[in-house]
């Protein structure tokens, strides 16, 4: 005898910047049919990494979203039978992302420290939300980050004093921002 209910489960993935997908854990997926409204998160174990599971689900349809901080979100109809249990395995868009270069006088410059702050925190003694190193060609990236959001970004020299920072930077849902931050000739 089948059962009255049925069971949504999948694994989520996410697309990097080069385009590989790879399993994530803590998004968010949330059904809704009629009046009903469940929400649960992908797994963060590494054996599990990116599964879901709602078990006792109502047959007919419902409307699934997948959200994930910086990543536009995913949405499908699916149709869960009495029951029966539906796989759905989506594949999020790569995440947001800011890169730039930092050059003085023209010339790029390389080994500085580039420190990544949400607007809202700049200069108020919070910690900054990132911080990497430029490459010989003066080049940053941080990957990854909260979405829709504005930044700063701040270079530091090898002594640690403040070279410059850029213009605030609003960075949208799985948007590639870049930046060029100038910073002062001494």
């Amino acid at each position: 005898m089948r059962g009255a209910r049925g069971t949504l489960t999948g694994l989520v993935s996410q697309k990097d910047l080069a385009g590989t997908a790879t399993r994530v854990g803590g998004v968010a997926v949330t059904l809704t049919s009629g009046a009903t409204t469940l929400r649960v998160r992908t797994a963060t174990t590494p054996d599990d990494l990116g599964r879901y599971v709602v078990e006792n689900l109502e047959p007919g349809t419902w409307s699934v979203t997948f959200e994930r901080r910086g990543t536009r979100p995913v949405s499908t109809t699916v149709t869960v039978g009495a029951g029966t249990t539906t796989s759905f395995d989506p594949v999020l868009v790569a995440p947001a992302s800011l890169a730039g270069t930092v050059t003085r006088g023209g010339a790029p410059l390389a080994g500085v420290t580039v420190r990544l702050w949400t607007a809202a925190a700049y200069g108020t003694g919070q910690s900054p939300t990132a911080t990497t190193t430029t490459d010989g060609a003066g080049a940053f990236r941080f990957e990854d980050v909260d979405a829709p959001a504005s930044y700063v970004v701040e270079i530091l020299s090898g002594q640690g004093s403040v070279l410059g920072a850029s213009n605030v930077v609003t960075v949208t849902q799985s948007q590639a921002a870049k930046v060029a931050v100038t910073v002062e000739v001494s």
